[in-house]
């Protein structure tokens, strides 16, 4: 099913998740586990593009968040992590779930938005007592993000609003910056990347 002119009367595709992370706060690093609920739309026919798109979203929270460290960059230790070899999510203020949503949302739109319309995120974890933050597009400029210059003038956008596979920002040199381990296309998920032997089809069964 495509995506019209009035979504109230579509059924979204939805999908759920988890991934572990560590959160630091000030000077103390607290385990978290988070809990992820989204809802899709494909705008393609072309399923090996609704399939690239939505196999981007799985590797965004079940690898590049999955045993994470989230960290707010005015902590006093993020040089120190910085200088481990371990997944980062960096954020514009303290590690709430409430930002953490947001800007995972806002991300999801950058990697995947072309090819599916993003209907929710919904994000909550046992250190926020399991309450639920959800955003979608009536509500993602509640919380304004960064869109420039936020680390440094080398860095044009935000991790958040590009579509590549970093979840933190980091110059690298004069005018090089951070931009993921691997690109999309050597992930086989690019849009004109060859097609897989096994390429799974969204279905219209199995939806809520």
């Amino acid at each position: 099913m495509l995506i019209n002119d009035n979504l109230e009367d579509v059924t979204f595709f939805n999908w759920s998740t988890e991934f572990d992370a560590t959160v630091l706060i000030d000077d103390c690093v607290y385990p978290n586990r988070y809990n992820i609920s989204l809802s899709f739309l494909p705008k393609s026919t072309d399923v090996k593009l609704q399939n690239n798109s939505f196999d981007r979203l799985k590797y965004l929270f079940g690898t590049l968040c999955e045993n994470s460290v989230i960290i707010n960059p005015q902590s006093n230790l993020q040089s120190v992590f910085f200088r481990m070899p371990i997944n980062k999510i960096l954020i514009p203020g303290n590690p709430y779930d409430q930002l953490l949503c947001y800007v995972l949302y806002h991300k999801m739109i950058a990697i995947s938005g072309k090819y599916l319309h993003i209907g929710h995120l919904s994000v909550d974890s046992k250190l926020g007592d399991s309450v639920q933050y959800s955003v979608d597009d009536k509500t993602v400029n509640n919380i304004k993000l960064p869109k420039e210059d936020w680390i440094s003038p080398v860095i044009p956008q935000p991790w958040w609003n590009r579509n590549d596979t970093a979840t933190f920002d980091q110059v690298l040199g004069e005018k090089e910056f951070w931009g993921g381990t691997s690109t999309w296309r050597d992930l086989g998920y690019g849009s004109d990347a060859p097609k897989k032997k096994f390429n799974p089809t969204i279905l219209d069964g199995g939806r809520d």
